[in-house]
């Protein structure tokens, strides 16, 4: 019994949401091979917080399709700035 004021949380959820995609072996080859590619990890990284943007909004199960690339390269980009100046004072000291 769960205590009052207590959370249930589910955390297969968060390790199963990708498999309610039908094409996710597809789309997770896409991110596989961008990841090592001269490319990088930019766009990567913006499909990812995508994913993390539709489950946060309880969105339909579904993982966004890799049509805009440009989009996810920018968010990607920001993203990676943004950690780059959080690491920034453990870098340099």
């Amino acid at each position: 019994m769960a205590s009052r004021g207590s959370v249930n949380l589910n955390y297969g959820a968060a390790f199963g949401y990708f498999l309610k995609d039908r094409s996710w072996v597809r789309k997770f080859a896409v991110a596989s091979l961008l990841t090592y590619s001269f490319i990088g990890i930019g766009p990567v990284l913006g499909w990812t917080l995508e994913i993390t943007q539709r489950v946060l909004n309880g969105q339909a199960a579904e993982l966004p399709d890799w049509t805009d690339i440009r989009a996810l390269w920018k968010t990607g980009l920001k993203y990676w700035l943004i950690y780059l100046t959080w690491l920034l004072p453990a870098l340099l000291s």
